[in-house]
């Protein structure tokens, strides 16, 4: 009995000292940044995405009598990071001309519901740029950078709120997002020749309904008597054979 207890025993730190030794050698892969983890690291890396979708809030302000209300509707473009992990961080940076620059630290921690993490970029009329910089926080390869991208946001088109668009909401004039600026000397002359096209083409189109209406009861209609219009010229045709005949045997 004894000697099967300092047998167990032994095995008992066998299993201890190997345990040890793995977690030993692990320990030393994650702290010496080899070209293994790293390459890991670069793959994670290339796994994040980016992309901004268009949103809106109401934003509480003063009351105004003349719109009885007292909020203002606000276009965002929510900025979204996908796939950040336990190992990744990323640091973005925002800027363009006419746009004050901004800089986030993103982490894990920061990742929401739907697998982003966001930022809320408040829509204007130029265009921001995101930088995107991807760093390591792993296997002792903490802050070297992986990977560097970037996303330009379009601009807010605010022609695209005027009454004249609301009917022709997919002109590219009057869509709420561009990547241009939209020209506001020229806007509402190519707006009303835009219109003027459309009326064009619904009136050509409507003429030509009414003819092809025309030409269906046309035809509807002899389909409809068709058999009394096959007797009448069956019956012209007797006639007119009776007479020839007839004709012909008075010659005779």
């Amino acid at each position: 009995m004894k000697e099967k207890n300092v047998f167990l025993g032994l095995i008992f730190m066998m299993m201890i000292s190997l345990f040890i030794g793995i977690n030993m050698v692990k320990a030393e892969e994650d702290t010496t940044c080899n070209a293994v983890s790293l390459n890991e690291l670069r793959t994670m890396a290339a796994n994040v995405k980016v992309s901004y979708v268009p949103t809106e809030a109401d934003v509480k302000t003063e009351f105004d009598e003349e719109s009885g209300t007292d909020y203002v509707t606000v276009r965002y473009l929510d900025v979204k990071v996908y796939n950040i992990t336990s190992k990744l961080y990323v640091r973005t940076e925002a800027g363009g001309s006419n746009v004050t620059s901004s800089s986030h630290l993103l982490t894990l921690a920061n990742v929401g519901s739907d697998g982003a993490a966001t930022i809320r970029q408040e829509a204007i009329n130029q265009p921001v740029t995101y930088t995107f910089t991807i760093f390591s926080d792993a296997y002792g390869c903490t802050g070297k950078t992986l990977r560097t991208m970037k996303l330009t946001l379009p601009r807010f088109n605010y022609y695209s709120e005027l009454d004249i668009c609301q009917d022709i909401p997919d002109y590219y004039l009057c869509q709420q997002y561009t990547t241009y600026d939209v020209d506001g000397a020229t806007f509402y002359d190519k707006v009303d020749e835009y219109k003027a096209k459309l009326a064009a083409q619904a009136e050509e189109s409507e003429a030509t309904d009414d003819n092809t209406s025309i030409i269906n009861k046309a035809i509807s209609g002899v389909s409809k008597y068709k058999y009394v219009v096959v007797g009448v010229i069956v019956a012209i045709g007797v006639v007119v054979t009776v007479l020839i005949l007839k004709k012909r045997k008075k010659v005779l």
